[in-house]
């Protein structure tokens, strides 16, 4: 857990110092791309088993919100304030 906290750390100051350089959406692709060399060997060795769902179009609907997610979170990190950006972070919905 500490480290997962170092290494999202580390992450979001990158995606702070490179946003000036580079457009939001091309980190989101390549962090993408670095994420998906992590994870493909667990993947090939799952084989096709490791991509059936029951349910391929909510996969999809997360698929998709997740992407949307992480590059509406790259824009906010590279364009408002960090303590700001943190904070907006934690806000959630009230449940009734």
């Amino acid at each position: 857990m500490f480290l997962a906290t170092i290494v999202l750390a580390c992450m979001h100051g990158m995606v702070r110092f490179l946003g000036s350089e580079l457009h939001p959406f091309t980190i989101a692709f390549y962090r993408n791309l670095f994420g998906l060399m992590a994870v493909l060997p667990l993947a090939l060795r799952a084989g096709k088993s490791g991509l059936y769902s029951r349910h391929p179009r909510l996969m999809l609907l997360r698929g998709t919100t997740g992407v949307i997610a992480m590059l509406t979170w790259f824009y906010g990190l590279a364009n408002v304030p960090t303590a700001e950006a943190t904070a907006l972070s934690f806000m959630a919905a009230i449940p009734n």
